[in-house]
């Protein structure tokens, strides 16, 4: 859109020569700006080309693109409270501008990426100024040209810009350099003359050579392949078992896709920090673990979001092209960590004991079956307490198996756990009496305290059992209480 709006007002102030065109050429460059900021540094350079061409249309152009801009802005400024003013003025005036990046990249960059374009659009414009073919417009072209590199210039050097900003620095020089070579190649062909064809050719060689010498772009690393789409499809399917609302700072859209409520952008909370300071009430909501879930990229900055590390626990490492997708445009990131509350344990009822709670990344008083469970307690899944919980999805739904406690004589009238999982008749957890189950508890979605009377088997010497059977699905189970 910025290009399009962009190249439209170039055309009309080379091709018209009325003030109509002129002020044509203002209105679409002051829609241009609503697009992209930069708009701007491009609108100045045709100005600029077309006072020096024509004073009068230039006048003109200045004026309709200012009339415009005031007049949107102010509708706009007045709609939002004052908002828009900040967003668009304010809050950039707090972005850092790098001049060692214009020093040390900007300028070798374009000039290692575009020397052919430039050497094209400099002896284009001498042999045409030597053959009396130069027009007086074609300063304009020239002010574009220059206006795309400092354009770049501003974009990229501006904190957190990203590479496209170098499209104007491109665009721009490529246009110009084009449409006078063209006119060059038409002239040559007029009148065959050696003087102007040699640099014609040249001209065409530096256009070849501008073709040549840029590695082609692998358009296959852009476009998702069958494995990305199955890898996006496993973390949508994770962040869709989550119950409550998730935190995706770098890609809140996901939420969404998975009809959950959105919050605020990574980008936007780094946005506006300086000018306006962070989001009110989202540090609160982390330390209150408002939460269930927390998505982070690889990017994360240490400190970045506080009480992250305190209040929440690594649930699951996301692994790029298996549970979790590159983006294939813009910068690039892609998810690498799903975290969870770390809930603190409720105090056991007096005269009770714990039984397990896993916390110290031992089975305790269980010994693990079959391959299920693991070798060892995994991070707690979301409803379970502190780090650890049992958990028989960690080698993946189909994996079987089952947790077995030491026997142990019921001196207490009550038992208790926490347990979650899909409702399916082959996860249970049992009590048994002489191998014979006198308690049975399924679960059936999010996690869930259990309670068992067991006065009637005081005195009794039981075994605790948590199975999975199942070969699409398993459970979690925590905090073994008897009181």
């Amino acid at each position: 859109m910025l290009l399009a709006l962009e190249a439209l007002a170039l055309w009309l102030v080379l091709r018209g020569d009325t003030w109509k065109s002129a002020a044509a050429a203002g209105l679409v460059i002051a829609a241009a700006f609503f697009s992209k900021q930069t708009a701007s540094i491009i609108g100045v350079g045709l100005g600029v080309g077309l006072l020096i061409v024509n004073w009068r249309r230039g006048l003109v152009y200045g004026a309709a693109a200012a009339a415009a801009l005031a007049a949107a802005v102010g509708l706009l400024v007045k709609s939002s409270d004052g908002w828009f003013w900040t967003y668009i003025f304010k809050l950039h005036q707090s972005h850092g501008y790098r001049w060692g990046v214009v020093r040390a990249v900007v300028v070798p960059d374009t000039l290692r990426h575009l020397w052919p374009v430039l050497a094209v659009l400099i002896v284009a414009t001498v042999v045409l100024a030597c053959t009396r073919k130069l027009r007086r417009t074609d300063v304009i072209l020239w002010a574009a040209a220059l206006a795309g590199g400092v354009g770049a210039a501003v974009g990229f050097a501006t904190q957190w810009a990203f590479s496209n900003a170098y499209i104007p620095a491109v665009f721009f020089p490529v246009l110009a350099a084009s449409v006078l070579s063209g006119r060059l190649l038409l002239h040559a062909l007029d009148h065959r003359r050696w003087l102007v064809a040699v640099p014609t050719c040249a001209v065409l060689l530096g256009l070849a050579w501008q073709n040549q010498h840029i590695p082609r772009a692998k358009l296959a690393t852009y476009l998702p392949q069958p494995s990305d789409t199955l890898a996006a499809g496993r973390l949508l399917d994770r962040l869709r078992s989550v119950h409550g609302d998730l935190f995706i700072p770098f890609h809140t859209y996901y939420a969404a896709l998975v009809g959950k409520r959105t919050f605020v952008h990574r980008m936007g909370v780094r946005d506006i920090g300086v000018g306006l300071g962070r989001p009110e009430g989202l540090d609160q909501a982390l330390q209150g673990q408002f939460f269930s879930a927390i998505v982070l990229d690889w990017k994360t900055l240490p400190g970045e979001f506080p009480f992250i590390d305190s209040r929440y626990h690594l649930w699951w490492p996301l692994r790029e092209g298996v549970d979790s997708v590159r983006m294939f445009a813009g910068a690039q990131t892609s998810p690498n960590a799903l975290l969870v509350p770390t809930l603190a344990a409720p105090p056991v009822p007096a005269g009770g004991r714990r039984l397990a709670d896993f916390e110290t990344g031992t089975w305790q008083i269980f010994v693990a079956e079959g391959e299920a469970f693991g070798n060892g307690p995994a991070p707690a899944p979301p409803g379970m307490y502190g780090r650890f919980a049992a958990d028989s999805t960690r080698l993946g739904p189909a994996a079987q198996g089952a947790l077995r406690s030491a026997p142990f004589t019921v001196d207490q009238s009550h038992l208790g756990f926490v347990l979650s999982g899909p409702a399916d008749p082959g996860l249970r957890v049992a009590l048994l009496d002489d191998g014979k189950p006198v308690r049975v508890a399924s679960p059936s979605g999010a996690a869930a305290t259990v309670e068992w009377d067991t006065s009637d088997l005081v005195g009794r010497s039981v075994m605790l059992v948590a199975e999975d059977k199942s070969p699409t699905g398993g459970l979690a189970f925590d905090e073994v209480v008897t009181w």
